[in-house]
């Protein structure tokens, strides 16, 4: 009597890891952890629809973080980081800096990694957020994507339609499209090559 075949071992779900530095130092609003929170819920939506496991963690950098802390933010291997932050005249916030400065040694090696950022308005530097972030996340060795050619910078005030603080419509659609690209990052192939 022969014996069935083995089952292959099941494949490692795929880990999102969301970190998230804020306040904004000019509203002491969490818009970028408000504007992650929606992209996460957008990912597992998307997951759940489209039967694509993902592991989704999120974490807040400490206002009084040190390096051990920092350290355990950026470590122990996502597939794919997402750093989310706010803008602050027209460059990172001081909390976003805090945190590449303190975890800029840790080794992303193989990790995916992307960021978002949020603004006072649609002109205050959120660009330059973003292009900071991934100009340190790549440092450190990560694979750095956007969603397609677009940076994600979400719009918190300044606008006639909605009160300051709220998404509007096409920021929430952008930011399905931003959670479609992490779907698919996280279950790209491991192989970064």
């Amino acid at each position: 009597m022969s014996t069935p075949p083995a089952l292959p071992a099941p494949a490692p779900v795929p880990a999102g890891r969301f970190v998230f530095a804020a306040p904004s130092p000019y509203t002491a609003r969490f818009d970028a952890t408000r504007a992650g929170l929606g992209i996460a819920l957008e990912l597992q939506r998307l997951a759940r629809e489209q039967q694509l496991p993902v592991r989704i963690s999120l974490m807040a950098l400490p206002s009084q973080a040190g390096r051990a802390e920092v350290r355990a933010l950026l470590e122990s291997g996502p597939r794919v980081l997402v750093v989310g932050g706010s803008t602050w005249s027209q460059g990172s916030a001081a909390p976003l800096r805090r945190l590449f400065e303190l975890g800029g040694d840790v080794s992303l090696q193989g990790v995916r990694a992307t960021a978002f950022a949020t603004a006072g308005g649609a002109h205050t530097g959120g660009e330059m957020v973003v292009l900071d972030s991934l100009r340190s996340l790549m440092g450190q060795g990560a694979l750095g994507f956007t969603a397609g050619q677009r940076l994600m910078v979400f719009s918190t005030d300044e606008r006639l339609a909605q009160p300051p603080g709220q998404f509007n419509a096409l920021d929430c659609w952008a930011m399905g499209q931003y959670a479609r690209e992490l779907l698919l990052q996280a279950h790209a192939s491991p192989d970064p090559a």
